[in-house]
């Protein structure tokens, strides 16, 4: 049995962390060894996948009885990193849950904080390296979170993960949420 006696939110979980890499595998396969930024309608699949995987992940831990899991926004986010040959040589998706005021991180710090420390194990290969940060928020990112994406605090810190120069490696970042009953399911907050 591919998920042994895992119960229903883990299984949802799994499936949708391993169809969002997959269709991040698949865009990297169009890229055609040579890297860039997911187009929106790139984002927008990887979107509705991180959505389910949140959702599951909101789910095991609320059934696992983790304190206020039910109040708390769920988000994910996944992180591509090609070399400057063009190879994907990172290829991981994650989900965290935030907790509104100040006193614990957001869903979306925790998401650049794991992203951070995942370009760091990939140092050595970094040089010329195209990096793709998606991060889905089941609610509306709050102002101090897109204050950190639209003033460049969160590329910046990416940047620095990565050792080198500025310039050197190619970071592209995207921050997605919810929508409401007058937009689309799925809006992008950032870019």
């Amino acid at each position: 049995m591919l998920f042994g006696t895992q119960d229903g939110p883990t299984i949802a979980l799994s499936m949708s962390i391993h169809i969002a890499q997959g269709i991040a595998a698949d865009a990297s396969r169009g890229m055609n060894g040579k890297p860039r930024a997911w187009d929106r309608d790139e984002e927008l699949d990887l979107v509705i996948e991180l959505d389910k995987a949140a959702a599951a992940y909101r789910a095991q831990e609320v059934k696992k009885g983790t304190k206020n899991a039910g109040k708390a926004n769920a988000a994910a986010g996944i992180l591509n990193i090609w070399n400057s040959a063009g190879a994907l040589i990172f290829n991981g998706a994650i989900t965290r849950l935030g907790f509104p005021g100040k006193s614990m991180p957001h869903a979306e710090q925790s998401i650049v904080d794991w992203a951070r420390n995942s370009i760091m194990t990939k140092t050595a290969q970094l040089q010329g390296a195209t990096i793709n940060l998606l991060i889905f928020s089941q609610t509306d990112v709050c102002l101090g979170c897109l204050g950190k994406a639209t003033t460049g605090v969160w590329k910046d810190k990416l940047q620095k993960a990565t050792g080198l120069p500025v310039g050197t490696v190619i970071i592209s970042m995207s921050l997605w949420q919810w929508g409401n009953v007058n937009q689309s399911q799925y809006v992008p907050v950032f870019p």
